[in-house]
């Protein structure tokens, strides 16, 4: 029997709520699934993904069994940051579709069972919004009104720029320069992405009632872009290269600002609200905000994309999951795992496609809350067959030449099958090329193999329902390559996932690693490559696991007669 090290971990998960998996919100027991819309399915022909293509599509995510839809966003656009940059918070892109397609959307999702959240970007709107254009120009019949919506400062004795603070995607100077005011304005991502003046109560006031326009409509809830920039330090200082703690990033006032919105949510039943901030686990964790003044339901946790990488081995998995469950049990808050999103690289790229199955194990079934983003169900892959001409993200192709930071390999038309591309788009051509392989690599031939991701994925979200994973104890440990963490319901039902990230063989014993108790196990789920079929038995004892191979067990009611 081959010795491990001590278990890491013991937690009492359902503690973090003090609920049972009946009462568990459905934000909560269910798997959010992001749709990227440019890039899902486009309906009318024009090469870029579209409303009523998520809407033709909504039999599949139903399929998939997913409480939810995040929508990246659909608002009225400019797209100099692909939606990000928004020129009106209350109406729907025409590249998208139309209010009438939206609440068509909506509807049918709630059909479905299935809960719509939308993207929310409350640190900056477009230049190009009624307000900044009105703030910029002081001869502009509303410039009083809306003079201090947007961050505007004095330029330093010497002209130059208020202050060192550079923008997220070039590291370039955050500040431009308007003649018309002549002032600077703060845009901590684009040029065209003037950062709001949270300062001013009357910012606050209006973005509270973009919420309410699109909550009285029926949505579920909000995914809220970018939380880490919302507030300023007072006085603008410099800040320090390399600091964790950064004048322009987590100042407690943007705790306060998170809090406000979730008031405004709150008015609303059965709705959620998440955050988006990358930060130390303290930082993000703020999001939260407490008993009195709740925050977010939970603020996304990217620690498998920050802390974890293709060379990180199990006892680094181990330790950055065992961690982040001591500190969720500990501060009582809800816990949830992020992947993959729009903003990072595929799982299959940044790890390898043979730990698709894997990854998704790990973030469907660790406690908490499971986001997908749309194609890693079918493990997609990051496509670099395109040139600066083409790929046209303004975090990427600084130099004109490489594609850099460029985030567009992650974000190419979703692979629906075999025929023209992809069954994505009926156009001559797509905004962002499809990736070559989508002709092996696609849902349609997935859903007629035997065994692929897609068919794991499902298996996957259909043993959420399980109260071991809604609400189980958790145990997570390690051996030289297998990440391993089991789930423990209160009549003794365990599942449990192990996963090879390791280019090497391995031989585990699940019984002395996680202190399983002696039953049988059969497998519930195996990845693509293991030799292993669902439903078969499996021995926690004696598991011999392939390179990057990786399973999910369950517990029957029968015990082993000898061990």
């Amino acid at each position: 029997m081959r010795k491990v090290q001590p278990l890491l971990l013991f937690a009492a998960v359902a503690a973090m709520v003090g609920a049972t998996a009946g009462q568990l919100a459905w934000w909560e027991s269910g798997v959010i699934y992001q749709i990227y819309p440019r890039s899902f399915k486009d309906s009318d022909g024009d090469g870029v993904g579209d409303l009523n293509g998520v809407i033709e599509k909504l039999d599949y995510l139903q399929s998939l069994g997913v409480a939810a839809i995040w929508l990246s966003p659909i608002y009225k656009s400019p797209m100099a940051d692909y939606g990000y940059d928004i020129s009106d918070y209350r109406e729907i892109d025409p590249l998208f579709g139309t209010m009438e397609d939206f609440e068509a959307l909506l509807e049918g999702a709630h059909q479905r069972d299935i809960k719509v959240i939308l993207d929310f970007v409350p640190n900056h709107s477009s230049d190009e919004h009624e307000w900044f254009i009105a703030s910029s120009d002081p001869t502009h019949e509303n410039y009083e009104k809306y003079k201090d919506y947007y961050v505007w400062v004095d330029a330093k004795e010497d002209g130059s720029v208020p202050n060192n603070w550079p923008t997220q995607f070039d590291q370039q100077t955050a500040w431009e320069w308007n003649e018309a005011r002549q002032q600077y304005y703060l845009h901590q991502f684009h040029i065209k992405q003037p950062d709001l003046n949270y300062r001013n109560p009357e910012v606050l006031a209006e973005m509270q009632d973009n919420l309410r326009f699109w909550l009285d409509k029926g949505v579920d809830g909000y995914r809220m872009d970018a939380v880490t920039f919302l507030v300023e330090a007072e006085g603008f200082p410099d800040g320090v290269p390399g600091d964790i703690d950064q004048p322009y990033m987590h100042q407690p006032e943007s705790y306060v600002i998170v809090q406000e919105f979730r008031a405004v949510v709150d008015e609303y039943d059965n709705r959620t609200m998440i955050t988006e901030s990358y930060g130390t686990v303290d930082q993000i964790l703020g999001y939260y905000g407490n008993e009195t003044n709740p925050g977010a339901d939970f603020s996304f946790n990217f620690l498998l994309i920050t802390d974890v990488n293709a060379s990180s081995t199990a006892a680094d998995f181990a330790e950055v999951i065992g961690n982040w469950i001591d500190i969720v049990d500990e501060r009582g808050v809800w816990s949830n795992w992020v992947i993959g999103n729009h903003d990072q690289h595929r799982v299959a790229s940044r790890f390898s496609p043979d730990l698709v199955d894997g990854m998704n194990m790990l973030v469907t079934l660790l406690p908490g809350t499971a986001v997908t983003y749309n194609g890693e169900e079918i493990g997609m892959e990051d496509n670099y067959n395109m040139t600066c001409e083409i790929a046209t993200d303004p975090a990427g192709c600084w130099d004109g030449v490489t594609l850099g930071n460029s985030r567009d390999p992650e974000r190419t038309p979703f692979q629906w099958d075999n025929s023209t591309n992809a069954g994505f788009s009926t156009a001559n051509e797509t905004w962002l090329p499809v990736n070559e392989n989508y002709v092996t690599l696609n849902a349609e031939a997935q859903e007629e193999a035997g065994r692929s991701h897609l068919k794991t994925y499902r298996q996957l979200v259909a043993l959420r329902e399980e109260p071991a994973v809604q609400t189980g104890v958790t145990a997570v440990n390690s051996s030289a390559q297998v990440i391993a963490f089991s789930r423990t319901a209160d009549d003794g039902t365990e599942v449990v996932v192990a996963v090879n990230v390791g280019d090497r063989p391995d031989v585990v014993d699940l019984y002395e690693m996680l202190g399983l108790s002696q039953r049988s196990f059969v497998i519930s789920a195996a990845s693509v490559s293991s030799i292993r079929q669902p439903g078969g038995p499996a021995d926690p004892g004696l598991l011999v696991f392939s390179p990057h191979e990786s399973v999910t067990l369950i517990s029957t009611p029968v015990e082993l007669e000898e061990y």
